[in-house]
């Protein structure tokens, strides 16, 4: 923890504040820094325990559906007379999703909701995006347990929904990206387009065989390497298993 470099608990006084007040922390910002965000956490521990409880569950909870380079989304799209949702909040995959009544409803009971996310803290009906024509979409709270938030902020039963909004429900943090119109752009240029076709008549297609090399009977100076690690690693390991 970041308020390890303070010593020990003798470092302060009965009353910690007066022990940090007297320290010379102009000299050193970074103690400054440390400091600050020690009394922050001392705050919280007094006078705010159960949010300081939420934020250690949600950093120890996380969302495991999701790998590091997935960023979860919904994506409301109004185009012509259609609207729909597209998401990856389902296994990780993206897709559209039509609805006729214009509502998505979110939750953890995959036989009640429409998007259906495996996380504890999610109520079985949590939440649902709705679109309400002029009012655009909106964010519906369902008495869930655990509340729905809209970048940051607790809402009561019904917030709206803007482009770019952060969204928490249970762990699951995800944007909300709002599409409402469209453009029909200009053709690409012969140029580019021949120098496109170009570039993707050299590249294999999916499924073609790179052509192949003859072999020459060696072995890679890699593996043989590779096979002589093995070797002196298993050499090193203990006669008797665990």
């Amino acid at each position: 923890m970041e308020f390890d470099m303070l010593g020990s608990n003798s470092f302060f006084s009965s009353d910690p504040f007066d022990s940090l007040e007297s320290l010379d922390t102009v000299a050193n910002p970074e103690l400054n820094r440390r400091l600050g965000l020690y009394q922050l956490f001392l705050k919280l521990y007094e006078q705010r325990r159960e949010l300081l409880d939420e934020i250690l569950n949600l950093e120890n909870s996380g969302h495991k559906a999701f790998s590091s380079k997935a960023l979860p989304y919904i994506q409301g799209v109004v185009s012509n007379d259609q609207v729909y949702l597209v998401t990856n909040l389902s296994n990780g995959h993206t897709q559209a999703l039509v609805q006729p009544q214009f509502t998505w409803t979110i939750g953890r009971d995959s036989r009640r909701v429409m998007i259906s996310i495996p996380d504890k803290r999610l109520s079985r009906c949590h939440a649902a995006i709705q679109y309400c024509g002029n009012q655009g979409f909106q964010l519906i709270d369902l008495n869930s347990s655990n509340g729905s938030f809209v970048n940051g902020e607790l809402i009561r039963h019904v917030a709206p929904l803007q482009d770019g909004d952060q969204i928490r429900l249970g762990s699951l943090t995800f944007s909300f990206f709002g599409c409402f119109a469209n453009r029909t752009l200009d053709e690409v240029s012969p140029e580019l387009m021949s120098q496109i076709d170009e570039i993707q008549s050299a590249v294999p297609q999916r499924g073609d065989r790179p052509p192949s090399t003859p072999s020459t009977g060696k072995t890679p100076a890699s593996s043989g390497h590779f096979a002589e690690s093995t070797l002196m690693f298993m050499r090193d390991m203990p006669s008797n298993p665990l």
